[in-house]
């Protein structure tokens, strides 16, 4: 092998080892069948994990805001935009929330009666990310802990099933940990964050195979972030 060639392949080699190194140190999660009496236990002790949400009330920081969204809608192609049919940049309905980590955020209304998050910069008004949301509960589609992670839902509209996604909000920006598709859940009654970065969730799962009636089980699921992924 020439020295530059074998010059080369050992730089590559340990680029791409230090790629992996990096992927490898990525934080992911992890999804666990529950008891009833553990996700009890830990809703009775949410309060010490979760971080709240305001809502905006600055008039100039809404209409910022509002401007990056009809800004981010105009930069849509024809296909991408049908998804936001009736979507209205200029209306009061869109409220502005401040979220933790630096970020603002407005929930926008999609087709097939879903939900998505828009994120932006509280520094800059930079649209940072999409994402989906939790369905809504008393007018609340989120669910953030204090370590700024953050679950949300996307409902199927061909089965039963729900995908379910973790993010980590931090520094102004908007991180996808891990998605887990087709978890068998179809509603959900209940979240919080808990302990060693942990989310729960109570629904019921309405198994439709088609050969008989519907069936409605309970569901108490956890889902736990794993720092370290190869020593969980």
């Amino acid at each position: 092998m020439k020295l530059h060639n074998k010059r080369m392949w050992i730089y590559v080699s340990v680029l791409s080892a230090a790629y992996s190194a990096s992927d490898a140190a990525q934080p992911q999660s992890q999804m666990y069948v529950i008891s009833e009496h553990e996700f009890d236990a830990a809703f009775s002790r949410r309060g010490l994990y979760e971080a709240g949400v305001d809502t905006v009330t600055s008039a100039q920081t809404n209409g910022i805001i509002r401007n990056k969204m009809a800004e981010k809608f105009t930069g849509m192609d024809s296909h991408a935009a049908l998804r936001y049919g009736f979507y209205d940049s200029g209306s009061s309905e869109y409220t502005v929330l401040k979220f933790p980590f630096g970020l603002y955020a407005v929930c926008v209304y999609a087709m097939h009666e879903e939900n998505e998050y828009w994120f932006f910069n509280e520094t800059d008004y930079r649209f940072i990310a999409c994402t989906g949301t939790l369905p809504s509960i008393h007018g609340i589609h989120h669910c953030i802990s204090k370590n700024g992670y953050m679950a949300t839902w996307k409902n199927h509209a061909y089965d039963s099933k729900a995908d379910i996604s973790i993010y980590r909000l931090k520094d102004g920006d908007v991180e996808l940990i891990s998605r887990h598709p087709n978890v068998n859940i179809s509603l959900w009654e209940q979240v919080c964050w808990g302990a060693d970065n942990t989310f729960y969730i109570r629904g019921e799962y309405n198994d439709d195979d088609g050969l008989q009636a519907e069936k409605s089980t309970d569901r108490y699921l956890k889902f736990k972030v794993l720092l370290n992924p190869e020593n969980p």
